[in-house]
């Protein structure tokens, strides 16, 4: 059988996952193997290895080709691409007139300034009350003195997310 190598895969992900893009690397032949590939054209170091396949890892975009292939033996054909693709995801951005409320009137009213094309928007309010997938929110607190984490969950038209955080101080202060 002679000495042959395959790369394969079309993978897509966001550029804030925390997961990378996968494509992989078969053998034929005897190992150690030996191969070499590029990115749109751009050689990347090569590799040894004795797994087979060889996965790579990675979130940079393009077209991977393999350049060079050879087993313990001699070298080999090679054949195969693979695609990555990275999304540009939204950006989560919460918006209050005032992060800070008084006990006597908590109501905040929360505003999703996110950007990107933004199909869902989850808030969660820091309270345990029901989370709210409204674009723009008013939400009243309990009239006591506290600190919420209130976030909002953006997700795009690619089903790319964002998260954004916001405290929201509840206070006592009465000023005569």
């Amino acid at each position: 059988e002679a000495q042959s190598a395959f790369i394969a895969g079309n993978d897509t992900i966001c550029d804030n996952d925390q997961d990378f893009a996968i494509l992989s690397v078969s053998f034929t032949g005897v190992s150690p193997f030996s191969f070499s590939f590029s990115i749109n054209g751009a050689l990347q170091p090569s590799v040894i290895t004795t797994i087979n396949p060889y996965i790579i890892n990675t979130k940079v975009p393009g077209n991977y080709t393999l350049i060079s292939y050879n087993d313990a033996n001699s070298s080999g054909s090679f054949s195969g691409s693979g695609l990555v693709t990275v999304l540009e995801s939204p950006t989560a951005i919460i918006h209050l007139q005032s992060d800070t409320l008084l006990i006597t009137y908590p109501v905040a009213n929360f505003i999703s300034e996110s950007t990107g094309n933004i199909i869902s928007w989850n808030w969660n309010f820091g309270d345990n009350t029901s989370n709210n997938s409204s674009l723009n929110i008013s939400h009243l607190y309990q009239d006591s003195s506290a600190i919420y984490n209130a976030s909002l969950i953006v997700i795009d038209v690619n089903g790319c997310s964002d998260t954004a955080m916001h405290n929201i101080w509840i206070t006592n202060d009465f000023w005569i």
